[in-house]
């Protein structure tokens, strides 16, 4: 085979199989939470995975963590903010500064109250492709 038709098939095999611009931005980016506990400890960019009796689950990004809801006061959406700056460049510098942070106060709810409140949150998440 010369060069230049490997060449080709390379080109059309890298192509086809590559996805369009649109179709990498389309997809929808999984939510992110803060999450603060009665100590005011707090787990950051986490993301929910699923209600299990009085434990919600949640991701990070190597591994499983079960917490407790009855220690949770508190949850905070952190909305992906992308700034360009002058020459394009993506900065996250908005989702340090609370831009249209969204917060569920669980502080004063029973139980019921905080399961109820996180299996709604659950159900309309942005679900990763």
């Amino acid at each position: 085979m010369s060069a230049s038709r490997l060449c080709l098939s390379f080109m059309t095999a890298f192509l086809l199989g590559a996805p369009s611009a649109a179709a990498q931005t389309a997809a929808p980016s999984p939510d992110r939470w803060q999450l603060t506990f009665t100590d005011q400890s707090y787990l950051w960019d986490v993301r929910l995975v699923r209600l299990d009796g009085d434990t919600l689950v949640v991701r990070s990004r190597d591994s499983l963590i079960d917490t407790p809801i009855a220690q949770l006061t508190e949850l905070r959406l952190l909305p992906e903010t992308i700034l360009k700056v002058g020459d394009g460049h993506r900065s996250g510098i908005g989702a340090l500064s609370d831009n249209n942070v969204r917060v569920v106060d669980l502080a004063p709810m029973d139980a019921n109250a905080r399961r109820a409140t996180l299996q709604t949150i659950l159900t309309r998440q942005t679900v990763a492709p």
